[in-house]
């Protein structure tokens, strides 16, 4: 797994990238908990205020299926 090949020397993408596919997962099973939505949330702002376009998407279209996705701020 990603997680185990960088535990010695963790990098900070590689985290975001393993979040937001466990997160993404999380949501894709129909886990609707506030620890999981909030989740989806931070990485969307992170993603956002870090530049990274290509991970947006799949978080703001899960937000908008809960109708809270308002990118404006994005």
């Amino acid at each position: 797994m990603l997680e185990d090949y960088t535990r010695d020397e963790p990098l900070r993408a590689t985290d975001f990238f393993i979040a937001r596919g466990r997160a993404l997962a999380a949501f894709g099973r129909g886990e609707r908990e506030a620890a999981v939505v909030g989740e989806i949330q931070r990485l969307r702002d992170e993603a956002s205020r870090a530049g990274i376009g290509c991970a947006l998407a799949a978080l703001e279209e899960a937000l908008l299926s809960l109708g809270r996705g308002d990118c404006s701020s994005i």
